[in-house]
């Protein structure tokens, strides 16, 4: 009996120790840089910089809404009503995927140019850093930056106009 009651003490002392040692600690912040969700994922891959990922969500539950109102006023059924608020929630985040898959397919498409513009600025004598830049400014029209606001470039449409009338 006295075996049992001393093992069963330490359980319990143990078992009060360890509530003791993790209540005293603070919590520890977080010093790592957190992941970009979803959302910010496919903006980014889409190349839109002029909306974040609450601005998409906002965008999102706006339009489910607006849907479910236009229809339910429309036809009087809720049930019509909910898929078409489905429906307009989940557009958004549909459209930007599409534009996302295209954005990849024309980078996946220019990716070969890309290297044969850096391989030529490179055996021309300009360092890496320079070749990059180079591309930057004057390489395909899927990798130039713009600034928002900015019109696109009129360089391909020129180029397409030069070559239908000559």
């Amino acid at each position: 009996m006295t075996t049992t009651g001393a093992l069963l003490g330490l359980v319990l002392g143990l078992g009060l120790l360890l509530i003791w040692r993790s209540g005293t600690r603070a919590p520890k912040r977080r010093t790592d840089q957190r992941q970009p969700g979803r959302r910010a994922q496919l903006l980014a891959a889409a190349g839109l910089t002029g909306i974040n990922a609450t601005q998409l969500l906002a965008l999102q539950i706006g339009l489910g809404l607006l849907a479910a109102v236009v229809v339910l006023l429309t036809t009087g059924t809720v049930t019509v009503s909910l898929a078409f608020a489905v429906f307009g929630f989940a557009l958004p985040f549909v459209q930007v995927r599409r534009q996302a898959a295209k954005r990849r397919a024309d980078l996946r498409e220019v990716w070969p140019e890309v290297v044969d513009n850096l391989v030529s600025a490179v055996r021309a004598g300009l360092s890496l850093p320079e070749a990059l830049s180079a591309v930057a400014v004057r390489g395909p029209e899927v990798l130039r930056h713009r600034s928002p606001g900015s019109p696109p470039s009129t360089a391909p449409a020129a180029a397409s106009a030069r070559a239908s009338t000559g």
